[in-house]
């Protein structure tokens, strides 16, 4: 229902910042932890409602905060996967979509 996808998306965020909380201070498995548990919520969420694509900016935006993770430890093959799943999962937004640059930017750094 709808009332449950909102509740996810709120359940989602919580996890994205707290995943973030816990990159900024290094503290890599429970950063690690946060996002693998938002990003296994939003692609059940996603695929509950396939036609909605908007559903789909939360997993990017997890991958890429996953591949920052594995980026932080040295983990550069892990990061690049992931950084390449997040710019497939945009590029259904097109090439102008604002998250585009900042995948990019991230790939150029490794």
């Amino acid at each position: 229902s709808q009332s449950s996808a909102v509740q996810a998306s709120c359940i989602i965020q919580v996890l994205l910042t707290l995943g973030g909380l816990y990159l900024r201070d290094e503290s890599f498995a429970n950063a690690t932890y946060c996002i693998n548990k938002a990003l296994q919520l939003a692609r059940k969420v996603a695929s509950e409602h396939p036609s909605d694509p908007t559903k789909l900016v939360d997993i990017a935006d997890l991958l890429f905060m996953l591949a920052q993770i594995f980026h932080r430890q040295g983990h550069s093959h892990a990061a690049l996967e992931l950084y390449h799943e997040s710019l497939q999962v945009e590029r259904v937004f097109g090439e102008e979509h604002k998250e585009m640059a900042s995948v990019l930017f991230s790939l150029g750094q490794i």
